[in-house]
């Protein structure tokens, strides 16, 4: 009997769990999915992605999930390294989280006309839910660096990111600004079509990309 890896989903700055959704469906079967939204009632007290790494660390349906990875949009990936400071689990995602402080090529929402679907659900989702959160909290996630968090990881950590436009994979790569040995560290997934929000840009192959990073010993060695 196959046995279903169990996820943990995590929203970014200003997003709600459901941004996951039509991802998480084409993952099903063989991963079940966990979506989880920050505590309303405490985001203006959080005024550092530690506060995040804190309440998860604190939340029971987190605790006692026996996660086998935990994915994390833009800062919810930085909590999920946090939280893998006091929390065992095998893996970390993340999904256009930025270790250094994002580069005007990262700057931007989605990638195409500004009229499509996705970019007017998504400006909307950010101006309802933004006002919740620490202006200090903001400032961090432009000026902050967590790389020494991933750095120190002894979880395996993969990463998606989306192209916007750029066709040579080695510029996305190289704006990431990260040092060297966190290229060893982390393997790393480009999605074309898409910017900061692959997973409604282009769902089916950012399911892909984290499926493959959920199982990376099933790749073919040229890949």
């Amino acid at each position: 009997m196959q046995v279903t890896s169990k996820l943990l989903f995590l929203p970014g700055y200003g997003c709600r769990s459901s941004i996951w959704e039509p991802l998480a469906a084409l993952l099903k079967p063989d991963f079940e999915a966990t979506l989880l939204d920050w505590p309303i009632e405490s985001l203006s007290g959080f005024h550092r992605v530690e506060d995040f790494g804190a309440w998860l660390a604190g939340e029971a349906s987190v605790t006692g999930g026996e996660f086998d990875a935990v994915i994390g949009h833009s800062m919810g990936g930085l909590a999920a390294l946090k939280l893998a400071q006091t929390l065992k689990f095998p893996r970390v995602v993340l999904c256009e989280s930025f270790l250094t402080p994002p580069k005007p090529f990262f700057q931007n929402l989605v990638w195409g006309p500004k009229s499509n679907l996705v970019e007017v659900q998504v400006s909307a989702m950010v101006a309802e839910e933004s006002p919740r959160y620490s202006p200090r909290l903001q400032k961090e996630l432009k000026t902050g660096r967590f790389v020494g968090w991933a750095s120190a990881a002894k979880c395996e950590i993969s990463a998606v990111y989306g192209t916007r436009g750029a066709a040579d994979p080695v510029e996305v790569m190289g704006k990431l600004d990260w040092p060297d040995p966190l290229f060893d560290k982390i393997r790393v997934s480009l999605i074309d079509g898409c910017a900061h929000f692959p997973m409604l840009e282009n769902p089916q192959t950012a399911a892909d990309a984290i499926r493959e990073s959920l199982h990376p010993e099933q790749l073919d060695p040229g890949d």
